[in-house]
């Protein structure tokens, strides 16, 4: 079983192998992603709860668990009759409950992959097989005395699939046809559905896209449908069992439960600087899409996956700055949605809307430290949404489903946020449909409960957001600036990263500059010992920008920026490593000239000076590429440098290693060979007050001596190990640290 767990991990996480130990989490997963591991473990015979998952947290856990667990192919679940009463779920109410001008006009569609040589009536049995397996599909809803109810019909409608070729050249529908397959539904007469077939010619894609109402279904909804949709296609005659469904109302919140609610009601919450004006219904709303390019995002999930703070906290930090200009209080006050089904047991199962929709004040933390990097507002942020009680469900059950109880009535009366926060989740297009919605599912007359509404997920790498918002009150060019200033924090983030955990009270900045990979997760041993004395650590890894081809001057100048938005003034400590040692003191150069005091200038084991050059160079570059493909033989590396030279673009080299296909690895030898051509270019001027040379005890070449002509005064120092290891193995190295209280006294 615990062969079973870490496949599935692999799988859904993009990684090789799992630490047995290491926490969901903390490798990058998040709650949504949990419901499609328990569907997948479900897949393979294992048959456990969302809770029970999360619950487990590591794969050693959850392999034990399911061990002792009974399997999870039990028996069929028996097909309810017509008639059947069903329950509404609060968001269901919560939707009755806004009175919409256009409520048949609140849909949700994906586009379904068809396979090459599925003809169209293989292509209707499937969804046939799908659209039955679902009571979703068959649930009707009346209005009656003033009350909306649902119970469920006893077939769903009959599919009417229309079909629409593809216009050539293209592999997607024309949006025009979208838009006009979500008009027409209808809440009580029906239907709540409907599906289309989009044939392509020759190499061109087919899809089905499939438009349903919100009332049936939700974000969770639609990862269900698509294995239904893969397993149907699969079959000569599409046969799928029904699935459980949700019986019984939710639970009223207890007491411990409804405290929490309470405390929330009667906390002051801030508030946007609105007009008064009447509000735009949907149709009028300025609609703003950000995308984080793939190496920004992995950045943001490279926080996730050391356990410091979510992906969706880092991007309502971000916004709560982005807001604070327009903001009368601290914090961000939102209506945050999540997928409501943490603790039910059929939660990867169900077709429907179980979504949860609560409000909460986020507040930062309140040390001036927290305020510095998004990351640890982003963390104080992780820490209240995950004190939410049950996933925020009870919220919902009370205000909606029994608004006339105490705490019904007291919710009723809260102030209502302006704000809407949803995150949808990780997707990745080749393999499920993607995240952003075909056609107009939102009817143009209907007025949103919130002037601005926030949209995020993660599709193929990159972080997509989606900002609408009522502009009209608004003030003018505001909702232009929050889409900036969004942008830019998001930005920020990525250029000057936290290394340590939350530091100790007075702790002082350090910036660790980067080795010729470009990246910083080496410094995080010594940056967690230096934590603990009182450094703050900060490192700045490089981005695939044109400062490198510039010159190592042009990146000292571009790095000492971001270290401003962290310490606008000195005295400065910098550590450069490896290549990170010329940028750092190009870095302290320029400080120098412009006043500003540097107390600490550490290089870590730099290059020798001068560059080598020709085959001395070639040789360095092939060492540098032997670290950053730890797989590649290093004759392959060789052969490959011999063919293409040291000159060779990275699409080149990656070609010559069999490895053009993997844009990932593409991007890192970008990075890698900008710096190798920046540092052979490279001849320092100049002298720095002082510098501390560290290197390995292991280093083959004797101290590099053209270092020490670099300033005024130079203190060496050896430690054990060779060039990885001194910061693997990072006690040594931590005890040759000044004090932070040193400051700059000499």
């Amino acid at each position: 079983m615990n062969d079973t767990v870490t496949q599935v991990w692999c799988e859904l996480l993009g990684r090789s192998d799992v630490d047995p130990d290491a926490s969901w989490f903390a490798l990058g997963g998040d709650s949504m992603l949990a419901i499609e591991a328990v569907a997948r473990l479900r897949e393979r015979g294992a048959g456990l709860t969302v809770a029970a998952f999360l619950q487990a947290g590591t794969v050693r856990a959850l392999a034990d668990l399911l061990a002792s667990a009974p399997s999870g192919d039990g028996a069929a679940v028996a097909r309810r009759p017509a008639g059947t009463p069903v329950p509404l779920t609060p968001i269901q109410a919560w939707f009755f409950a806004q009175d919409f001008a256009e409520p048949h006009h609140f849909n949700q569609a994906r586009l379904l992959p068809v396979p090459k040589g599925l003809s169209p009536s293989r292509v209707q049995a499937a969804l046939e097989a799908v659209v039955g397996r679902h009571e979703a599909f068959r649930t009707c809803f009346t209005f009656h005395h003033g009350t909306w109810s649902a119970h469920l019909d006893d077939q769903p409608p009959a599919v009417d699939l229309a079909t629409y070729p593809l216009a050539p050249g293209t592999d997607r529908p024309s949006p025009e046809v979208l838009d006009r397959l979500h008009q027409g539904l209808d809440l009580a007469a029906g239907p709540l559905w409907r599906a289309a077939l989009f044939t392509g010619a020759g190499q061109q894609l087919s899809w089905v896209c499939l438009v349903a109402h919100h009332l049936i279904v939700d974000a969770v909804s639609w990862g269900i449908l698509a294995r239904d949709w893969h397993s149907a296609c699969a079959q000569e005659a599409p046969r799928l069992p029904a699935v459980s469904a949700l019986t019984t109302p939710p639970p009223l919140p207890d007491e411990e439960e409804a405290a929490y609610w309470r405390r929330l009601a009667t906390a002051g919450a801030p508030r946007l600087h609105l007009t008064d004006g009447e509000r735009a219904p949907y149709g009028k709303l300025e609609h703003h899409t950000l995308d984080l390019p793939a190496h920004r995002t992995s950045v943001l999930l490279g926080f996730a996956d050391s356990g410091q703070a979510t992906v969706p906290a880092l991007v309502l930090a971000a916004l709560a700055r982005a807001l604070a200009p327009l903001t009368r209080g601290d914090g961000l006050y939102v209506n945050l949605e999540g997928h409501g089904r943490q603790h039910l047991a059929v939660g990867d199962q169900v077709v429907g809307w179980l979504t949860s929709l609560y409000p909460l004040h986020l507040t930062p933390a309140p040390e001036a430290d927290d305020r510095r990097h998004l990351l640890r507002v982003a963390a104080a942020f992780q820490q209240q949404m995950e004190a939410v009680p049950y996933g925020g469900t009870g919220y919902g059950t009370a205000r909606y489903l029994t608004p006339g109880t105490a705490l019904g009535r007291e919710l009723a009366a809260m102030p209502r946020p302006e704000v809407t926060f949803n995150y949808l989740g990780r997707h990745a297009t080749t393999s499920a449909p993607a995240a952003g919605a075909p056609g107009q599912g939102i009817g143009p007359g209907n007025v949103l409960p919130t002037a601005l509404h926030l949209t995020a997920w993660i599709e193929d790498q990159t972080l997509r957001l989606h900002l609408y918002a009522d502009a009209g009150i608004f003030p003018a060019g505001a909702i232009d600036e929050i889409c900036t200033r969004l942008r830019t924090e998001l930005d920020d983030a990525n250029r000057i990263v936290p290394l340590g955990d939350r530091p100790v009270s007075g702790a002082r900045p350090h910036f660790f500059i980067h080795p010729v990979d470009g990246q910083v997760h080496h410094f995080q041993p010594l940056a967690r010992a230096l934590g603990i004395v009182g450094w703050d650590c900060y490192g700045l890894h490089a981005e695939p920008t044109g400062e490198a081809e510039a010159g190592i001057e042009a990146l000292a100048a571009s790095y000492l920026a971001r270290v401003r938005s962290i310490q606008p003034a000195g005295g400065y400590c910098l550590t450069g490593y490896s290549f990170g040692a010329a940028v750092a003191f190009a870095m302290a150069r320029l400080l120098q000239a412009a006043g500003k005091r540097v107390d600490h200038l550490i290089l870590l084991d730099p290059p020798p000076l001068p560059a080598p050059q020709g085959a001395a160079a070639t040789t360095v570059l092939a060492e540098h590429l032997a670290a950053l493909l730890p797989h590649a033989p290093r004759h392959a590396i060789d052969d490959a440098l011999g063919a293409v030279g040291d000159g060779a673009t990275e699409h080149q080299l990656a070609e010559q290693l069999g490895l053009d296909g993997d844009g990932f690895v593409t991007g890192r030898l970008e990075l890698l060979l900008r710096h190798h051509r920046a540092l052979a270019r490279w001849a320092p001027s100049g002298t720095v007050e002082s510098l501390h040379l560290i290197q390995p005890s292991a280093t083959a070449a004797p101290p590099h001596e053209g270092w020490c002509d670099l300033a005024l005064t130079v203190r060496r120092s050896v430690v054990p190990g060779d060039h990885r290891s001194m910061l693997t193995e990072p006690a040594p190295l931590a005890t040759l640290y000044p004090s932070p209280l040193e400051g700059g006294a000499r």
